[in-house]
C-alpha cells in the first residue's frame, strides 16, 4: 500500500496591477495681444496650473487682452474651471472659453480681457493670477 498526501486550499488567489488612468491638465500657452497700452507680462507658473499676469503703467479705461490654451496629457477626460484671483477690485476680468471638458491630447483656446476701472490713478501697476481647477469630467459637483 502506498501512502498519499494531498494539500488542498479553499479559495483562489490572484495577483496583479490595475490602473485607471490619470488626470493632468495644464496651461500650454499664454500670449498678450499685440499693441496694448502699458507693459504686460504673462507667464505660466505652479506646475502649469497658474497664469501669472502683471500689468505696468495701467491707466483708467485701458483694456488688456490675452489668449491662452489649456491641454491635457492625462488619460482621463477632465472638466476644468478658472478662478481669477484679482489683487484689485477696480479690475474687471472677463474669461471667454468655448468649452471646459477635454479628452486626452485635446487643446482648448480661451480669451482673457482685463479692463481697468475709471476710478484708479494713472500709471498704476497690477498683478494677479488665474488658477486652473479640474476634476474627472463625469464627477458630480
Amino acid at each position: 500500500m502506498g501512502l498519499g498526501l494531498a494539500s488542498w486550499r479553499d479559495g483562489l488567489e490572484v495577483s496583479g496591477t490595475m490602473s485607471t488612468g490619470y488626470i493632468n491638465p495644464d496651461f500650454a500657452s499664454v500670449t498678450p495681444y499685440p499693441g496694448q497700452p502699458g507693459i504686460v507680462h504673462a507667464s505660466i507658473v505652479g506646475d502649469g496650473k497658474v497664469l501669472a499676469i502683471f500689468i505696468e503703467d495701467a491707466q483708467p479705461g485701458d483694456i488688456y487682452q490675452f489668449e491662452y490654451t489649456v491641454t491635457t496629457k492625462g488619460s482621463i477626460p477632465v472638466k476644468f474651471d478658472l478662478d481669477v484671483a484679482s489683487s484689485d477690485p477696480s479690475l474687471t476680468v472677463v474669461n471667454t472659453l468655448p468649452r471646459n471638458v477635454l479628452q486626452f491630447g485635446e487643446i482648448v483656446t480661451g480669451d482673457l480681457s482685463i479692463e481697468v476701472g475709471g476710478n484708479v490713478e494713472e500709471l498704476t501697476d497690477y498683478g494677479f493670477h488665474i488658477d486652473l481647477y479640474f476634476s474627472q469630467w463625469n464627477m458630480v459637483d
